[in-house]
């Protein structure tokens, strides 16, 4: 069987095009106590005793997860983490992408007693 080599350049386009999408991974922190929250003026450092992961490869950020303060919904993360932290209820975070060093929080779920 022959291949155009119009459709395999096709194809290999579509690939490389991909490739961005399919190797930036995201992560969960499935279950962690939040143990610290560090402010700064435009990022907020979470500490929490869940194995730390670094799914974005940004470099590990000192073992901490981040929240940029100036994208939208920020506040909402926030407040969800420093009502946990002072409750010590366990969270969910889902980590998208990178600030700085550390991986970006994305997402936080407060999980029952």
């Amino acid at each position: 069987m022959k291949i155009n080599s119009n459709i395999l350049s096709i194809v290999i386009a579509g690939l490389a095009l991909l490739f961005p999408i399919l190797s930036h991974a995201g992560g969960e922190v499935r279950h962690g106590l939040v143990t610290g929250v560090s402010t700064w003026s435009e990022h907020v450092d979470i500490g929490t005793d869940a194995p730390f992961i670094d799914p974005d490869a940004c470099g590990g950020g000192g073992g901490y997860y981040r929240i940029d303060l100036t994208t939208p919904g920020a506040n909402a993360r926030l407040a969800s983490i420093l009502l946990a932290y002072s409750l010590r209820k366990t969270v969910g975070l889902s980590l998208e992408g990178c600030v700085g060093t550390a991986p970006a929080i994305d997402g936080v779920r407060g999980f029952g007693p």
